[in-house]
């Protein structure tokens, strides 16, 4: 078994220490899991079984998954993280085409449902309700979310991060 899937969706698999790049990839739309009480091996048997790139800072790690998709994250910086991350699995188009952008619940990876501002108004403030036109709901651990000022910071964070640098010379 090669450890891919033929024309499998980006799925990653993160090693404890890149939380904050996990919740960047599923803020672009990429179901990105943090690897299970296992360590190691472990974790490279879960990215095969669910075919998934295993993401490690580990050099050893990296290099020991054999017949699994793997990378090394070297970079410090979550916007350099992302996009080397995206960069070498070709997920940058996907990433820059906004469809997957909040589709994902930044905490648990599950996938956020539409929800009507009357079923939002049970959960939020008066004043939040009013301001915003459209609510998602993780169907998971029910955590709520609106297209408001914070949504719109870190769309843009996520467009600079994604930019054509070829088009800035």
């Amino acid at each position: 078994m090669s450890g891919t899937a033929p024309e499998a969706p980006l799925r990653f698999l993160l090693v404890p220490g890149l939380e904050r790049l996990a919740r960047n990839l599923r803020l672009a739309g990429f179901d990105s899991v943090l690897g299970a009480g296992a360590q190691g091996q472990g974790w490279i048997d879960q990215a095969r079984d669910e075919f998934r790139v295993l993401l490690t800072p580990d050099a050893e790690w990296a290099a020991r998954a054999n017949g699994v998709r793997s990378q090394r994250v070297e970079a410090q910086d979550p916007a350099v993280q992302l996009r080397a991350v995206l960069e070498r699995w070709g997920g940058l188009e996907a990433a820059r085409s906004g469809l997957g952008f909040m589709s994902r619940c930044l905490e648990c990876n599950s996938g956020m449902l539409p929800i009507s501002r009357e079923l939002a108004r049970e959960r939020v403030s008066a004043e939040i309700a009013e301001a915003h036109q459209e609510f998602f709901l993780c169907r998971r651990c029910e955590r709520l979310t609106w297209k408001g000022a914070h949504w719109a910071r870190m769309k843009r964070w996520l467009q600079e991060i994604l930019r054509d640098r070829a088009l800035d010379h």
